[in-house]
């Protein structure tokens, strides 16, 4: 491939099944590491994940689908920005964000991609029955998390 060729592929508007690709160059490093972000304000956009996470480390991408679902995804440059992200706590417009690692998804013909341009990951909502909008799994109680919330009860109790 000649390097006009790739600059055209990269600045043309690419589409599949009626969806809008983007093409860029990777910004991969060494050890990136995506992360799901789930219970987001309604209306969160990525600029919104960008400013709040963005102090953390470097960002290579943000997703958060349209229309809106109260999820996104964000993948850190480093892996040790990412993993300093999920042993903290966040709270975004007064709600508390759930941030956990991104999981493949598993599943007859899946296949993980290693393209940060396709996002092969997954959460999986539940329909609500009144209505066609998602709603979020109730939280999931682990070890680690209420050990970080007593002990960030602890340390707000002593201010």
């Amino acid at each position: 491939m000649r390097e006009d060729d790739a600059k055209k592929a990269i600045n043309d508007d690419h589409f599949l099944q009626g969806r809008k690709l983007e093409v860029r160059l990777s910004k991969k490093k060494d050890n990136p590491i995506k992360l799901f972000v789930g219970r987001l304000p309604n209306g969160t956009s990525k600029e919104d994940l960008e400013e709040y996470f963005g102090e953390y480390g470097e960002m290579i991408d943000i997703f958060v689908p349209t229309p809106f679902r109260g999820f996104g995804f964000i993948t850190f440059a480093e892996e040790k920005d990412g993993l300093q992200v999920l042993r903290m706590s966040h709270v975004m417009g007064g709600t508390r964000l759930n941030v956990t690692a991104a999981e493949p998804k598993e599943g007859k013909g899946s296949k993980r991609q290693e393209n940060f341009g396709v996002t092969n990951y997954s959460w999986n909502p539940s329909k609500s029955r009144d209505s066609n909008r998602y709603q979020e799994p109730p939280p999931q109680k682990d070890v680690a998390s209420e050990l970080k919330d007593m002990l960030m009860t602890l340390i707000s109790q002593q201010k």
